[in-house]
């Protein structure tokens, strides 16, 4: 199958103009900004328009990563407001990454096969890098066997948005902290989860708030935590130079705790106790110095007079809106969209929430023009197509090759541009920082050709190589199985690209996809017998082995096209 050039793929992504069919409204489509992309005009107000399977999936496609058959079964009867108590429910914690590095080269000296090390000493060089990479894969294993909580896809959220890198960190024990903090906070308090980020050795190191002393201000945390974590870089946000020296005056003092096990430590002798002064933008607030370790409370005084800003609680919002909707914010989204649901953090003191439940249950959310018009993130792309396709995990009791499985889903994420707990930089991942393109950035001649190769490999009976005993691959048949009426080729073109796309084929695709199952013209009866044939007897190799000859291009073919790379 000839691969699309960047120019011929986003020449297809390029608008949500595909849904503007005749179930959309004139008033949706009467707004087209600058590139032809139309948007919705429509507000959060709560969505009382057809509840069906296409509504359910749009849902799901954006709170998961990818909608499994199980998925889809377990929401399809419920109410948006049930399906929401679901979803919106935090995931419990989970058992910490251990050691499954150890093998016949390689033994660690303090942990034995099996067991955690995130509260060993640490050790820099080749054993940290172990625990990093275990760390990495422990995480993608998180998110590849995610329940029915948008948890996972909030945690990956909040590490784009409050930003740290693990090989600029270089102690595992923290970023594991970092993580396990972000994660317990997924679906929590947002002006809680910015105070104690501010002061998680993670962050202190990735940010120098750790050299942060009376004697040698470090102005790199302070900016950032308005920049980019809280007032952000909005038409109302005008902090000042002078703002972000005083923030950082604030936040001295603040050190690595003791070395063999991970704590955090306020150090009066560092810290700049005098008084600081903002700009009027703060309203010309002046935070008192304390001395001694009251210091350590300017912190809260600082985090407290930053969310007092409106601009705070939008440009969060705004950050959802992007992750869950659509890049562009025009003047009538900001009006319509931002500012309500800016509104409502404040009102419910920052509880994520209430925000969350009433975006993913608007007008807004559930316009057509809003529906399979964002491209894929290389973790959806990757992660959820092994979870659509219920890719059996590694047994439970085989540490090794669990691990050397999700190690080998980190290192193709690392490929595509989105490797766990490595965002380009502080503002985080391409895709959701850098205009105008945002979500275009996923796609390039190098990545284009890369996420064809891997959908490819995912599909192929040979699968993903782990290593030369182990291989991640699809089961085709039993994702054909689970379709309503799979002996109906027809039926089976109809259910298998309902689920996998949120954009219809059109006849053309459909007629080649039909020609895969039936080469040659041949009836449907040919192919309802041949499927038959392997119901009754699924041990009959001949028989599997004729219908896997014809799924492997069919899937391989849905996959590759530009509307599976949407959701």
């Amino acid at each position: 199958m000839p691969l699309l050039s960047r120019g011929q793929f986003l020449s297809v992504l390029s608008g949500k103009s595909v849904l503007a069919d005749s179930t959309t409204d004139n008033a949706s489509q009467q707004k087209k900004p600058a590139g032809g992309t139309p948007l919705s005009n429509k507000g959060i107000e709560y969505y009382r328009g057809t509840w069906g399977k296409p509504q359910i999936l749009h849902l799901l496609r954006r709170s998961l990563f990818g909608v499994s058959h199980d998925d889809y079964r377990h929401f399809e009867n419920l109410t948006l407001s049930q399906c929401l108590d679901i979803l919106l429910k935090q995931s419990p914690e989970a058992p910490p990454p251990v050691n499954a590095y150890n093998d016949e080269n390689f033994t660690d000296p303090e942990v034995p096969f099996g067991k955690t090390w995130i509260n060993n000493s640490p050790n820099p060089g080749g054993l940290d890098m172990k625990r990093t990479a275990a760390l990495k894969a422990w995480w993608t294993g998180l998110m590849l066997a995610q329940d029915k909580s948008l948890t996972e896809k909030m945690t990956l959220f909040w590490s784009n948005y409050l930003a740290t890198q693990a090989h600029n960190v270089k102690d595992s024990r923290y970023d594991y902290k970092y993580v396990a903090l972000i994660r317990s906070c997924a679906l929590g308090n947002f002006k809680n989860l910015v105070r104690r980020v501010t002061t998680e050795q993670a962050m202190l190191i990735h940010l120098n708030g750790d050299i942060n002393t009376v004697r040698a201000p470090n102005e790199n945390y302070g900016r950032e935590l308005q920049e980019l974590f809280t007032v952000g870089k909005g038409p109302d946000s005008h902090y000042t130079q002078g703002d972000v020296e005083a923030a950082a005056r604030i936040l001295t003092g603040w050190v690595d705790g003791p070395t063999v096990k991970p704590s955090l430590v306020f150090n009066p002798a560092n810290h700049d106790s005098s008084d600081k002064q903002f700009s009027a933008f703060y309203n010309n607030t002046v935070i008192k110095g304390r001395a001694g370790a009251a210091g350590a409370e300017e912190t809260d005084d600082l985090i407290n007079m930053l969310f007092e800003q409106q601009e705070t609680a939008r440009f969060l919002c705004r950050k959802l809106y992007r992750w869950f909707v659509y890049y562009i914010i025009d003047e009538e989204i900001e009006k319509n969209v931002i500012s309500p649901l800016a509104g409502i953090l404040v009102k419910n003191n920052f509880e994520v929430v209430p925000v969350l439940r009433t975006l993913l249950s608007s007008e807004h959310f559930f316009d057509t023009l809003n529906m399979g018009c964002q491209i894929k993130n290389p973790v959806d792309l990757l992660i959820g197509t092994c979870r659509q396709f219920e890719f059996t995990l590694p047994p439970a009791d085989d540490i090794r090759l669990q691990y050397k499985t999700w190690d080998a889903l980190v290192w193709r994420l690392k490929l595509l541009g989105m490797e766990p707990d490595e965002p380009l930089n502080v503002a985080g991942w391409p895709g959701y920082s850098q205009e105008p393109a945002y979500y275009e950035n996923w796609i390039n001649s190098n990545t284009l050709s890369l996420r064809n190769l891997t959908t490819d490999e995912l599909t192929s009976q040979k699968g993903m190589f782990i290593n030369n005993n182990a291989a991640i691959k699809l089961d085709l048949l039993a994702f054909t199985s689970r379709l309503s009426n799979p002996s109906d080729p027809d039926q089976l073109i109809s259910d298998s690209t309902f689920l996998l796309s949120p954009n219809p084929f059109d006849k053309k695709q459909i007629a080649f996809l039909k020609s895969i199952l039936l080469p040659g013209q041949i009836a449907n009866r040919n192919w309802t017998e041949l499927w038959n044939s392997y119901i009754a007897n699924k041990n009959d190799n001949i028989t599997s082995s004729a219908i896997l000859n014809r799924l492997t291009p069919y899937y391989a073919y849905i996959l590759q096209r530009p509307e599976y790379q949407l959701i």
